[in-house]
This record gives C-alpha cells, sequence and structure tokens, in this order.
C-alpha cells in the first residue's frame, strides 16, 4: 500500500485536487508533467507507444517455457506449503496462482541472463520466496509487515515504506537507494501500480508489473475509459504510457492465472540479452 498525501472521501479513497499535476524526476531528468485527470489522453496512443517486437518474443518465449515450470514448482513445493499454508477458501488458486508468476518470472531472468530483483508490495512474501528459492537473488518490500513471513525461510522480507506524494517533484532516485537489481517486480501492487516503471527507471532496472485493482497517481481511483475499451484494458493502455513516458520498450503477456487481471506488462529501458 502507498501512503500519500490527499485526503480522504467517506468510502477511504484518497484524492488529489483536480488542479494539481504530477511532476515526475527520474535520475535528476524531469519526465513532462502527467496533468490532472484525465491524466494522459489514451487514443490515440503517444508516439512510440507500441509494443517492441524483439521484446513481444522474448515474453512470449518466456511464457512458453513456464508451463513446464509451473509443473515442476508445484511438485517441489506444494507438498510442504499446502499444510503450512493458512487455512483460507482460496488456498489452492492463490498457491497455483503464485507457482505460475514464480515459473513465469525464472525463465525470464534466465533468457535476459539478468536475476537480481526487488519486488514491490510483496504482500505474503511467497513470490519472493519462490524466486530466491530458484537461485534468483533479491528482495520483497511491502509497509505492512506479515506474521507469515516468519515461515519463508530465506527470503529477504523487510518493511518499507514509499512515500511518493501527489504534489511537487517526485524524485524516485530517494527511494531506491541500493536497490542494486536488475528487475523492479510488483504483482497486484495497489497504490503502487503507475510508480513502478518511475520506481525501475530510477535505479536503472527493468519491470515486470500485473496490474489488478486500477489506481492513480496520488492515491485516487483511475475511473475512465477508453472508446469502447473496458476500465481494465483502458488501465494497462494507460500504464504502458507512463512507461512510455519514462522511456521503457514493453510488452504484454496474459499469465495463465485464476484471476481475470492477468496480464503482465515487460518494460526495459535498453535491449535485454534474449532480444
Amino acid at each position: 500500500m502507498l501512503p500519500v498525501e490527499a485526503e480522504e472521501d467517506s468510502n477511504g479513497f484518497r484524492h488529489r485536487a483536480e488542479s494539481e499535476a504530477v511532476r515526475i524526476t527520474v535520475q535528476g531528468v524531469a519526465i513532462p508533467p502527467i496533468p490532472p485527470i484525465p491524466l494522459i489522453p489514451l487514443s490515440p496512443p503517444l508516439p512510440g507507444n507500441t509494443p517492441h517486437a524483439s521484446m513481444t518474443d522474448l515474453v512470449t518465449v518466456a511464457h512458453e517455457r513456464s508451463r513446464a515450470r509451473k509443473k515442476a514448482l508445484r511438485r517441489k513445493y506444494y507438498p510442504r506449503w499446502e499444510t503450512l499454508w493458512p487455512d483460507t477458501p482460496h488456498k489452492e488458486r492463490m498457491l497455483a496462482d503464485d507457482f505460475a508468476i514464480a515459473a513465469f518470472l525464472l525463465e525470464l531472468f534466465e533468457l535476459a541472463q539478468k536475476p537480481r530483483f526487488v519486488e514491490v508490495g510483496c504482500g505474503n512474501g511467497f513470490l519472493t520466496y519462490l524466486l530466491s528459492q530458484e537461485g534468483a537473488v533479491g528482495r520483497g518490500l511491502d509497509m505492512a509487515p506479515r506474521d507469515f513471513w516468519a515461515a519463508l525461510d530465506g527470503a529477504d522480507l523487510e518493511k518499507a515504506e514509499l512515500p511518493l506524494t501527489d504534489s511537487g517533484s517526485i524524485s524516485y532516485s530517494d527511494h531506491t537507494q541500493g536497490w542494486q537489481c536488475d528487475w523492479v517486480l510488483a504483482n497486484h501492487p495497489d497504490e503502487l501500480t503507475p510508480y513502478v516503471a518511475g520506481l525501475a527507471a530510477a535505479c536503472s532496472a527493468s519491470f515486470v508489473t500485473i496490474p489488478c485493482c486500477q489506481w492513480d497517481f496520488g492515491g485516487a481511483r483511475f475511473s475512465r475509459k477508453c472508446g469502447l475499451k473496458s476500465q481494465y484494458a483502458s488501465y494497462l493502455d494507460y500504464i504502458e504510457q507512463v512507461a512510455d513516458r519514462a522511456g521503457f520498450e514493453y510488452a504484454r503477456c496474459s499469465l495463465s492465472i485464476s484471476s481475470s487481471k492477468n496480464v503482465a506488462i515487460v518494460g526495459t529501458l535498453e535491449p535485454l540479452v534474449g532480444c
């Protein structure tokens, strides 16, 4: 979750004044201000706002290879974690989804020959745990530590707040000191979603984000649609446009998970080895 400086309405949602604009600074270079609602026109797309062909190929190969790896992860980890996992109605689905996401990321890391990561909004920490157990090097960050973390032997999980505000200049580099990662990961990161590309750019990393709930800068709900597209599809376009303004090439991938919000956006500042 993301602490923001904004007022809450009666439903607990945070909103910024419509007259304010968000100015992003990455490594001392100001990205053009993102104006208030409607922040970035969703149609037509920004110049250059199209998936990179070789990136798309890399992501497609990683997804195809992930099917076999998902099965291997399930065989290896399910017997133990089926008993240790909190007893919830969706336990099977949650485990299966984490195996699928971890399998995709591990294949992507191997194809790109870049295994270091930071996962923001890591939640229960299980995805960070799986990646670490399989040889990737990284840590998970969340503003709310979970009791479940104690069960995840070998996972580097830390409490960390990313105090990004909705006004003035946002200096992402202030919040990414010492990250030293190849990837910034964000699995259903809620309010952090629009900030992921900026965080990755600040530490010269690639990113993978799997958007779910649609949040805007400043903690306000995203509630706009582009033509006949659904709000979710419009939001994916919007997150890609934010990434484009931060200098990323990107590609999409529909993951084999139970959620209907199953699209991963992969962005990179420079060609990866596998491209």
